[in-house]
């Protein structure tokens, strides 16, 4: 028989497996609680969606960083003295 508890963790791993597939598995723990509490009103910690995602097997998409060609300092082409 599962407790009270349990039962609330599968109704909570359904709404973060719709919000995981509505946001195209961009979202982590953090975004999916403050989507949770915006839609559903639910008041969740955090960590609790984390464990939750991690019994789950998913997690955000992690975007390879680019590297930063910004300014370069000028050069010198030529000297007229």
């Amino acid at each position: 028989m599962k407790t009270k508890k349990q039962i609330e963790n599968e109704q909570i791993k359904a709404k973060i497996r719709e919000c995981y597939q509505a946001v195209h598995r961009i979202y982590g723990y953090p975004r999916i609680t403050a989507w949770l509490r915006k839609k559903y009103n639910l008041t969740i910690n955090h960590k609790r969606v984390y464990r939750l995602m991690k019994e789950l097997g998913i997690q955000a998409k992690i975007w390879r960083k680019r590297k930063y060609f910004g300014k370069k300092e000028a050069y010198v082409v030529r000297i007229t003295i």
